[in-house]
């Protein structure tokens, strides 16, 4: 219980929990249902709003547990999120879909009904503390996804990255030091200035695909846009593939940028029954990348990757094809 009163204290506000008995919320069940699950009435101080946690101590199948998850909430008349202490990306996209609200140890939040998601608490990480072994900065990606786009950064001096990306040439400094130490990039000295050349698309693709990762943490649903953001989802695939984007519209936001307007109450979630827009929370800025009105193909191709739609699964890997980045079937 510590761990999922921490994950909701760091990324709404301070929230109660207390554990209860399914009976105790109208839940009716038989007993091998009952010793799968251990029930958590929740609110949120000082607002009164109450959700119930669901910690599944038998994870199984997905379909299953979605069904489950469904009959909960006929029985409930709040909110229901389920507790996972462990859950496979795959695994987290099935239930996403299912319109399944869940929680994965302090990694994952999903959430919508509540207005609250995301991949990791600690949001205000440092650069070098989130960087694994196997896994790119924010702004190390997005200098790397940008070369992939097109030829405009080659050759640039971290002083004209800066500029190009507005950015301060600090942040830049340590997104070339640790693309160097991934074997990225080189720094060519000439003069007093030193140059970041990347190589040929092709090179430097098959070395960054494996670093590269979704940048999408988490998704939420809106009454009204807050500002001008970038289509990504479903539009974006439509705009990129022979795939139709269904309803509602799906924008990317930086997930610094959402919390900021949230914290000024500048986010209006739906009412039953209303039109709602859907928001993605993406661990970095979409907007350097965008394509127009568009995220741009390389990160839907990765926001898209796990998705079990063997449709899309073929029209994104058509897509970064036609860019000259060919995708291995192990990918």
């Amino acid at each position: 219980m510590n761990v999922i009163t921490e994950t909701l204290n760091e990324l709404v506000s301070p929230i109660r929990l207390k554990e209860v008995d399914g009976a105790a919320l109208g839940i009716q069940m038989n007993a091998l249902i009952k010793g799968g699950f251990t029930f958590y009435r929740g609110t949120f101080a000082g607002k009164g709003r109450e959700f119930v946690i669901a910690e599944v101590r038998t994870p199984g199948r997905v379909d299953l547990l979605a069904r489950q998850y469904e009959r909960f909430l006929k029985q409930l008349k709040i909110p229901l999120i389920f507790y996972f202490n462990e859950l496979k990306p795959r695994e987290r996209s099935r239930l996403v879909k299912h319109r399944v609200q869940f929680v994965v140890g302090n990694k994952f939040l999903h959430a919508p009904q509540l207005g609250i998601f995301g991949e990791t608490p600690v949001f205000d990480e440092s650069w070098n503390n989130s960087l694994t072994e196997t896994e790119l900065s924010a702004w190390a990606e997005t200098v790397v996804i940008k070369r992939l786009l097109d030829d405009a950064t080659e050759g640039m001096t971290g002083n004209q990255l800066a500029e190009f990306f507005g950015i301060t040439q600090m942040t830049v400094s340590r997104a070339v030091r640790e693309l160097e130490n991934f074997g990225l990039c080189t720094l060519e000295k000439k003069g007093t200035e030193k140059k970041v050349r990347f190589g040929t698309k092709r090179e430097l693709w098959q070395k960054a695909q494996k670093l590269l990762t979704s940048p999408v943490i988490g998704t939420v649903e809106l009454a009204e846009l807050p500002l001008e953001l970038p289509l990504a989802g479903d539009p974006a695939l439509e705009h990129y593939t022979m795939i139709a984007g269904i309803p509602p519209k799906t924008y990317a936001i930086y997930k610094r940028e959402f919390l900021q307007l949230k914290r000024k109450g500048k986010i209006k979630l739906p009412k039953i029954g209303e039109e709602k827009l859907r928001l993605q929370l993406w661990k970095r800025d979409p907007k350097p990348l965008a394509q127009g009105k568009h995220i741009d193909p390389i990160s839907l191709y990765f926001s898209e990757r796990n998705s079990t739609d063997d449709r899309i699964q073929v029209e994104i890997r058509r897509m970064m094809n036609e860019l000259g980045l060919g995708v291995s079937d192990d990918e």
